[in-house]
Order: structure tokens, then sequence, then C-alpha cells
């Protein structure tokens, strides 16, 4: 919108109104404790729980289990570790367990086959958002004392970032915190993630040259 002063995705603009008949959700999220009872009862073997398109991708994946859990015994035990973004961890079995949509309706058709329901699903949309209003996170204030700071009028641009680029920011941990540089270790990052190299006028493809990055 040339209105708004700042940049927005098109769903960040605009408003919709949806009439929603009266529906009940659960209180907490999945967790992955609850899930390991879907995984480790074949769920994941069975059809009859997975849409056709589900039923498709998790083949031709050849899924197991969720994409962040990492196998940590002997097949068939269904023992676990819980990869994050910088570590294997022990498992969290208490926190919310991170699926995509066939895996989360695979789900909730076995709970409630197993709950013996007419029907468990995923809220929509527009449930969420009537949601989100009542979750215990939006509960309560907080106020804070903030000393007096200045902030920059404008958000950095690709231009500005590339003189830190150019510069051999991303080779100077001195500019870096310590887990952001454990980071950039092990990613190997030399340039932003959306920033793609391209080939330069003498048909080379660098790695190094900065001028050839935008």
């Amino acid at each position: 919108r040339e209105s708004f002063p700042s940049f927005g995705w098109d769903c960040d603009y605009g408003d919709e109104t949806f009439s929603l008949a009266p529906f009940a959700a659960a209180k907490y999220k999945v967790s992955n404790g609850e899930f390991w009872e879907f995984v480790s009862d074949g769920g994941y073997q069975q059809q009859k729980y997975w849409s056709e398109e589900g039923w498709r991708w998790r083949r031709f994946r050849n899924t197991k289990w969720p994409t962040f859990w990492v196998p940590a015994g002997p097949a068939g035990l269904h023992q676990y570790q819980l990869r994050t973004l910088f570590a294997v961890i022990p498992m969290q079995w208490s926190w919310p367990v991170i699926i995509n949509v066939h895996e989360g309706r695979a789900f909730a058709r076995w709970k409630a086959a197993r709950d013996g329901v007419s029907e468990y699903r995923l809220e929509t949309e527009a449930e969420h958002v009537a949601l989100s209003g009542v979750w215990d996170c939006d509960y309560g204030d907080e106020t804070f004392s903030l000393a007096p700071f200045a902030a920059a009028k404008y958000k950095v641009s690709n231009g500005e970032f590339w003189e830190f680029v150019s510069d051999g920011g991303y080779q100077q941990q001195k500019y870096w915190s310590e887990e952001g540089w454990r980071w950039r270790r092990f990613r190997n990052t030399k340039w932003p993630t959306f920033w793609v190299p391209r080939r330069s006028p003498r048909g080379c493809i660098s790695t190094s040259c900065a001028r050839c990055l935008l």
C-alpha cells in the first residue's frame, strides 16, 4: 500500500471479515510427547490416517518421524533426540512438536480414532486469529522503564550491508557474538542468505568478490 511508510507483504494490508461457527480447541499445542504416541503406534505407516497428497509426500520422503527428531537408539524402540538450531539435545517431550500440515492432519485423524470421536482437525486461519487473544501469554501487563535511546529512521538496506560484507565483516570474529560466530562457522556463511553470487563479466562465479553478489 503506497500510503504506508514501510515495506510489507500483501497479506499485511487490508481487512477481511469471517463468520465462524462455534468450535472448541485444545488449550495447549501438541507436544513432542503426545506426537510420540502417534509415531510409536505406527502412524507414519498407516495410510488410512493420511490425505492422498499427504501420503504421496510421506512415501516420496520416506518419512518415519518428524524432521527435527533424531533417532538415538535401536530401530523400533522409538528413542529420539531433538535437533535444534545449533545442537542435538535430549528430547524435550513437553515442547510443541514441529511438523507440517500433512503430519498434523494425520495425527488429528489418528487421535480421533484412538479417542473414539468423530473428528479432530487442524484449526483454520480464521479460527487461529480468533483464538490469538485468549492464550495465557495475552493475560496481564508488564511495565518497563527505558533509558533515552536513538534509533535509525530506516531499516538497513542491502547497499549499507554490502559495505559490511565487502569489508570482510563475515571473516572478523570481533564483530560477532559467540553464538553468532558458531553459526557463521558452521554454515560457512560469507554473505546474507538471500544474496546469490552471479556470474561476473570475466565468466567466473566468485565466492569471495563482494561486487559480484548484488
